[in-house]
This record gives structure tokens, sequence and C-alpha cells, in this order.
């Protein structure tokens, strides 16, 4: 699976550059699973490089108490 959204991720145990998305979703929804071509290891990764997904907007209908 080549996703372009996950090229770039360093290996976190030998810092290779070659690894591979192996599910988009790891322990957590926020994380996805990748392996590392180089060592062989699996480990997650933290989605949305440093961004967080837009949040829901309510259209400025705030609940009111």
């Amino acid at each position: 699976m080549d996703d372009s959204d996950f090229r770039g991720v360093i290996c976190p145990h030998c810092q290779s550059e070659q690894t591979e998305l192996i599910s988009l979703f790891g322990g957590s929804v926020s994380e996805a699973l990748l392996r590392c071509k180089e060592c062989q290891s699996i480990f997650n990764w933290v989605k949305w490089r440093g961004k967080l997904p837009p949040a829901p907007h309510d259209g400025g209908q705030g609940k009111q108490t």
C-alpha cells in the first residue's frame, strides 16, 4: 500500500526512511501501523504529522444552556 501521507516516516528503531504502511489504524484511531523494511520492526505512528484533523463545525449554533 502506497500512501503519500506516510512518505518520509522514519523508523524509531533504526532511523531508516524505508517504511511501509500496514494498516491505517494502529493502537488507536489516531495512529497508523507501519513496518520498517530495513530492520523489520513494526511500530505505531501518530497520523496528521503534528496537525489535528479539522474540528466539527456546528454552524454557529452552539448549545445554549
